[in-house]
């Protein structure tokens, strides 16, 4: 038989009729989020600071990777990182603006999910669990027969088994809540990104190709100084080896 009680769907009404106003105090549940794309001439230094801003605020790294290496014999390879921070809602927007300051920033989006009613249902529905556990205690207690008994707990697994779920998912909640993400990817470069409005008119668009197109060429002339200079000591010493044996030959 039923014994004398149901799933939770009266608990759960009686509930939902007693707190029919608590949306309105209940208060936001906003698991906030953000995302920034940086650039750093100080790559260690960088990194070293936003671990001490992430340190001072009370936030900590939830996961973190570093590539690359600074200097190679054959020559300059930049390093990238990229981290997944975890900071006290109430400093999430510090936090950001203090990370911003140590770099150059290419690229930054935040957003917000409201779980505000889903976490509002779901403690509704834990609590309609909690008294339908303590009504089958109260039924088990005066059960005699061993088929009732074993109903009885089965019924009692079951609940306990959906309360604990319940319970764990209004802990991660909380912890999204109380702890923002932010997402963090470092590059460490020669040369800051300029990053410009689009022109509007066709002479701002020629003119901002000039300036473009006349950077690519000092950078591709610096490059070549610099391969000039790697290879000067081979050419040196390719001309001296040219004139001892013209100086043979003759």
């Amino acid at each position: 038989g039923d014994f004398g009680f149901t799933r939770g769907d009266d608990e759960k009404a009686e509930y939902d009729s007693a707190n029919g106003e608590a949306g309105t105090d209940y208060g936001n549940k906003i698991i906030k989020t953000a995302y920034m794309n940086m650039e750093t001439y100080a790559f260690d230094e960088t990194l070293n600071k936003m671990q001490d801003l992430l340190a001072g605020m009370g936030g900590y790294v939830e996961s973190s990777s570093v590539s690359g290496q600074s200097l190679q014999d054959d020559g300059y390879i930049r390093r990238y990182a990229h981290f997944e921070f975890r900071v006290p809602e109430a400093s999430f927007m510090n936090f950001i603006n203090s990370v911003g300051d140590l770099g150059n920033v290419t690229n930054s989006s935040e957003g917000g999910q409201d779980i505000s009613y889903q976490y509002m249902d779901t403690e509704a529905r834990l609590t309609s669990l909690e008294l339908q556990e303590e009504r089958l205690l109260s039924i088990l207690e005066k059960a005699e027969e061993i088929e009732d008994v074993i109903s009885l707990e089965q019924e009692l697994s079951r609940v306990r088994y959906e309360i604990e779920s319940l319970q764990g998912q209004l802990r991660h909640w909380d912890n999204l809540v109380s702890f923002s993400r932010v997402s963090v990817d470092v590059n460490e470069v020669k040369e800051y990104t300029d990053i410009t409005e689009q022109p509007d008119t066709l002479w701002e668009r020629i003119g901002d190709t000039l300036r473009r197109s006349f950077k690519s060429l000092v950078n591709f002339l610096e490059t070549v100084l610099v391969v000039l200079t790697a290879v000067l000591p081979f050419l040196l010493l390719l001309g001296v080896i040219a004139l001892i044996v013209v100086l043979i030959v003759r």
